[in-house]
């Protein structure tokens, strides 16, 4: 198997291991392939236009528009499943040979994040009981951005492993960015490279726009960041004070409290909540804290931890 040409870690994206800003009209073009349920999935007009897009020396992010942001999730609903796992399967013989060494990545899903419209809570309720069961403050939003989350999961487990996955998300309507923040956390979305709108510090380095759908952040990474428990520690307190902290700074790192260790490099200032530290939580600090790096509360207050 040969090495893949477009990498991604916690700092950004790579091309050929050198670091690629990726700016759509510039130095990528978004092809759209349709794979509604509808769909025939006949895309010689897209492979076409490709081929001129290769000519002209850009890459290729490709928006596999399967429809999910208009789908209703039940949990009966395999047939729907089995069809989108056969439009990949496509893709996956008949694009990426082709354009393999010009694709930058793939999207399966554009738009706002699913409410109970798209997971209704009576399909829903008994599964959603169990996932809560260890929360002390159980929010069924999360729940729908978790199961959006394993489903995109499932799905990309049908694309080339070196192939890098997209999901373009909308939180325009979600007022409280510490809410945002929780929702996309990185955890959540392991696997999923994110491009959001609605919000001004990126997700995996990318915003979505109107008039640009993908622009990269082009600053070097922070050298801060903002510690993220696990959905069972986080309370309202937690969220309002990072609600007040967040517009206070220009750029940041996000770091859920599981991929603390393999991401804090770089990091010389980590922000935390003293409070809701799990017993994991806080020998992963202690680790932080002896490779060098300082800790404060979300007021500003340096903390000594033994």
């Amino acid at each position: 198997m040969t090495d893949p040409i477009f990498t991604a870690d916690h700092h950004g994206f790579y091309r050929l291991g050198e670091p690629f800003f990726p700016v759509d009209g510039s130095n990528i073009t978004i092809i759209r392939l349709p794979a509604h349920l509808c769909d025939d999935l006949d895309w010689l007009q897209q492979i076409e236009q490709a081929s001129q897009i290769v000519t002209s020396g850009k890459s290729i992010l490709w928006e596999i528009d399967l429809g999910l942001s208009h789908f209703q999730f039940t949990p009966e609903n395999s047939a729907a499943f089995f069809s989108y796992s056969l439009a990949l399967e496509e893709f996956t013989a008949k694009i990426w040979p082709l354009f393999r060494d010009h694709t930058f990545g793939a999207t399966l899903y554009r738009g706002v994040l699913p409410k109970s419209e798209c997971f209704p809570y009576a399909h829903w309720e008994t599964a959603f009981a169990d996932w809560s069961a260890d929360i002390k403050y159980p929010c069924y939003a999360i729940y729908c951005a978790q199961m959006l989350s394993e489903y995109l999961h499932r799905l990309i487990s049908f694309l080339p492993d070196s192939l890098l996955p997209f999901a373009f998300l909308d939180v325009t309507d979600i007022l409280s960015p510490a809410k945002t923040v929780q929702l996309l956390s990185k955890t959540r979305f392991e696997h999923l490279q994110l491009a959001v709108k609605g919000t001004k510090f990126p997700f995996s380095g990318l915003c979505w726009n109107d008039g640009q759908p993908v622009s990269i952040q082009t600053t070097p990474s922070p050298p801060l960041g903002i510690y993220l428990p696990d959905d069972s520690h986080i309370d309202p307190l937690f969220l309002e004070q990072l609600d007040q902290f967040i517009p206070t700074q220009n750029s940041f790192r996000i770091i859920p409290e599981e991929k603390l260790t393999e991401q804090w490099d770089g990091l010389d200032l980590l922000f935390i909540d003293p409070r809701i530290i799990s017993p994991q939580g806080r020998r992963k600090l202690l680790g932080f804290i002896a490779a060098g790096g300082t800790i404060e509360t979300l007021e500003r207050v340096p903390l000594k931890f033994s």
